[in-house]
């Protein structure tokens, strides 16, 4: 267990014991079956660390974008009920977005890793989207699923954020 904790620091990710017991479960299963290597611990990491209780939450968005206009997006976002809102224009739809969300939040992040694929077939199709966050040497995820993308990668960044926002409230 020891080498999987170290391995879990080394990619930049701090875990509870109790998270740090279930990866290690679920690590234990994955081995029997195939060698594990860094994504598919990050994978653990962000199944199993816990989702916290959100302290900013997605109110709505809009989002212009096309091959003939610059991509903007409208963001608003509630903390403790209170809208907050801002208006950023991006080098695409997701990145107006993200500069949107830290306009509102007065801090920028530097996005360590972003994915999105599909979770579902289809024209409905569920999409998946996944941000890694690094903040003050720490690496944070956050995940969002929608029928949007758009609207998965906002989800996927705001908890990513709330988790940063918590550990900043805990300490």
């Amino acid at each position: 267990m020891a080498a999987v904790s170290r391995r879990i620091v080394s990619l930049g990710y701090d875990v509870s014991n109790d998270d740090l017991n279930e990866i290690f479960r679920l690590f234990r299963e994955i081995a029997r079956s195939k060698p594990v290597d860094n994504r598919d611990l990050e994978a653990l990491v962000a199944e199993t660390a816990g989702q916290v209780a959100p302290t900013y939450q997605l109110d709505n968005y809009v989002i212009n974008s096309g091959s003939a206009i610059t991509a903007t997006a409208f963001i608003r976002l509630l903390k403790d009920g209170s809208p907050h809102q801002a208006i950023s224009i991006g080098d695409g739809p997701i990145d107006a977005s993200f500069q949107a969300i830290e306009q509102i939040l007065g801090r920028h992040y530097e996005l360590d890793e972003f994915q999105i694929q599909a979770v579902t077939e289809g024209h409905e199709a569920m999409g998946d989207a996944l941000v890694k966050l690094r903040y003050n040497g720490k690496l944070y995820s956050g995940r969002g699923l929608s029928t949007d993308i758009v609207g998965a990668s906002i989800r996927a960044y705001l908890s990513a954020v709330n988790k940063v926002v918590f550990e900043e409230k805990s300490l």
